[in-house]
């Protein structure tokens, strides 16, 4: 569990959070954090999540895509990684996967 926020703006903004170990990772759970405007989580629209070994991908779990309830639940997002074994995650948002919003990360 983490709380990260990236810088926003610019082509491309990453996350990547380790574990002490190889683990198999069935879901990935990202709760994203800024509830005020729904302008946040269009900035998170298309992160794809990735499981890593070292620093290479390793398996590409999805895609997030965003929803327009602005509470808890309905910017909860679930992405399977279906028990792939990685020993770090990456999350990655682009210009091209945001859309017209200024890609960041904002999750806990």
């Amino acid at each position: 569990i983490t709380n990260a926020h990236t810088g926003c703006g610019g082509r491309q903004h990453w996350w990547k959070g380790w574990f002490d170990a190889a683990y198999p990772i069935k879901e990935v759970i990202i709760y994203q954090s800024q509830l005020s405007a729904q302008k946040n989580a269009d900035r998170m629209q298309g992160t794809k999540v990735s499981l890593l070994s070292g620093n290479s991908v390793v398996y590409e779990c999805g895609t997030l895509a965003i929803t327009h309830v602005l509470n808890r639940k309905g910017q909860t997002y679930t992405i399977a990684c279906n028990g792939n074994v990685g020993d770090g995650v990456r999350l990655l948002v682009t210009n091209d996967t945001a859309g017209s919003a200024i890609p960041c990360i904002h999750m806990f």
